[in-house]
């Protein structure tokens, strides 16, 4: 095994099988392993856009919260199976581009004061979600914009609902195809 320190100061242990290479992930094929914080499924055949523009909640509004990465933050995985990914850049946009998790794809969950969800990024950023509901990653700390009404669902997914008084949701769209 390996001990590694998380972007939270905590030290893990992974053990490591000679198949899995790339972050335990056997999903991750060798392109994505040369960016581990940017890994992207390239086989899918759609993107997925994150905003928070949803007026209720539909199948595009739930998201199922993975509490068993190894440094003890969360994922957030769409319906569509792909996981809500903080952009490379810090004026980019947050996506859900990924099939697997790698390093974007973990965020560190806390609860503010009033009871809200804030997300902090493999960055140390925080998501935000902006007025006219685009969700960024950008923030360098937690304030209104930065924090989300949790909705437990009867299904055992979540519910985020910013500030704004909108859900976000998942949004599939058909991948650009360069001729």
């Amino acid at each position: 095994g390996t001990a590694l320190k998380s972007s939270q100061g905590n030290f893990v242990e992974i053990l490591w099988d000679i198949k899995e290479l790339a972050y335990g992930m056997p999903s991750i094929g060798q392109e994505e392993a040369k960016d581990q914080h940017g890994a992207s499924s390239k086989d899918l055949e759609f993107t997925v856009a994150i905003n928070a523009t949803g007026q209720n909640i539909t199948d595009a509004e739930k998201f199922t919260l993975m509490n068993d990465n190894l440094d003890r933050t969360v994922s957030l995985k769409t319906t569509y199976g792909t996981y809500l990914t903080a952009p490379k850049l810090l004026d980019g946009f947050v996506t859900a581009t990924n099939d697997h998790v790698a390093g974007r794809e973990a965020f560190e969950m806390a609860y503010t004061p009033a009871g809200a969800v804030s997300f902090r990024t493999f960055d140390g950023r925080w998501c935000s979600a902006l007025a006219h509901g685009s969700i960024t990653a950008s923030a360098e700390k937690v304030g209104e914009w930065e924090s989300f009404e949790r909705i437990d669902n009867s299904d055992g997914t979540i519910s985020l609902k910013s500030c704004h008084g909108k859900y976000v949701s998942a949004i599939k769209k058909a991948k650009h195809v360069d001729a």
